[in-house]
């Protein structure tokens, strides 16, 4: 695999969960 590859798909992950998080917030 590609290093950027992976780089790429963990910061995807990253943005997922962080606007996740972000809608639990605004839930609570």
């Amino acid at each position: 695999m590609n290093v950027q590859f992976k780089k790429g798909v963990l910061e995807l992950c990253v943005l997922a969960l962080v606007k996740r998080k972000d809608c639990y917030g605004y839930e609570l």
